[in-house]
């Protein structure tokens, strides 16, 4: 009896373990994305912090609800990073080009930002405001 319970405790702690490592994950995501930095740096950590996400299994149903949505939000930021990129790139004296990937910077922030906070309410994070969204 006693060593079927022992048996029992790893098993308890992986799940532990691999729910606090996204959680980590997203929690240095979340302080890079507030951090002043470069569109190049940004984009660079947001895609090692997916690296992360994606690397790390979840055992628990908040924790797999928390990664998918975590994994969305900083998809969407990164696309909206992409799109900053793409205006110092590329729209140099194109007034409408500037336009299109402001705007379409903003909605991938925007959109990043609300999967972001809800990731965060699904790990017990608070989230609040992620480049002015």
């Amino acid at each position: 009896m006693v060593a079927s319970g022992l048996l029992l405790l790893p098993g308890c702690g992986a799940s532990s373990t691999s729910e606090t490592k996204v959680r980590q994950t997203f929690l240095r995501g979340i302080g890079e994305i507030k951090e002043p930095q470069t569109a190049q740096k940004l984009h660079h950590r947001l895609v090692r912090t997916l690296m992360s996400l994606r690397s790390t299994d979840t055992t628990t149903t908040a924790g797999g609800r928390g990664k998918a949505l975590a994994t969305r939000g900083f998809t969407w930021t990164l696309r909206g990073v992409e799109a900053r990129l793409e205006i110092a790139r590329n729209d140099s004296g194109n007034l409408e080009a500037s336009v299109h990937d402001a705007e379409r910077s903003d909605r991938a922030f925007r959109h990043g930002a609300r999967l972001l906070r809800a990731a965060g309410r699904a790990l017990d994070v608070r989230v609040g405001r992620l480049n002015g969204f």
